[in-house]
């Protein structure tokens, strides 16, 4: 659906020429802050799934991905459990890659720690001595989890404008 009006261009493959979607047409721009948006939880549901449960059609989960700015659901929609592990295992070179220490954090300020001192920080957990106080260390799987969390929830359009929104979206790609 997302890309059915967009239309076609012709495209030259080694000579021999095929129509392709249009992906460059610009689709639908809009103030996220000006629309009426709900938050839902995602839990384990896929974009389809909530757009079944919200509008009872799961064709509409494109709407879901286009309000949250979302390109690449097998990446920036929230996962579950089993799957961030493997994701995670998959994009850090292994399980072990995973665990290791992404950054420190000032745990006082809220600041990262950049410079000379990380060096010494990280020399001192390689070590296992304690860390000051005020500093913790984040794994690189501790920070995607963290992530994920954050997409747990997501803006929907309510039930009552959905209709309307996919109309204007239409008429958009029109151009009309």
């Amino acid at each position: 659906m997302f890309f059915k009006y967009h239309g076609n261009i012709q495209y030259d493959i080694f000579g021999t020429t095929f129509p392709m979607t249009d992906i460059t047409k610009m689709s639908v721009t809009f103030d996220k802050n000006k629309m009426l948006l709900q938050t839902v939880s995602v839990n384990t549901k896929s974009p389809d799934q909530l757009a079944a449960d919200l509008y009872s059609d799961p064709t509409l989960g494109w709407t879901i991905l286009l309000v949250n700015n979302i390109v690449d659901p097998f990446t920036e929609w929230h996962m579950s459990d089993d799957h961030l592990y493997n994701y995670c295992a998959r994009i850090y070179g292994g399980v072990e890659n995973m665990y290791k220490v992404k950054y420190f954090r000032n745990t006082v300020t809220d600041e990262i720690i950049t410079g000379d001192l990380v060096k010494e920080l990280q020399e001192m957990f390689d070590a296992d001595e304690l860390l000051p106080e005020n500093i913790e260390f984040v794994r690189f799987y501790d920070y995607e989890v963290l992530r994920n969390a954050q997409r747990s929830v997501v803006f929907v359009i309510p039930k009552a404008l959905i209709t309307k929104f996919v109309e204007d979206f239409k008429s958009s790609l029109k151009g009309k």
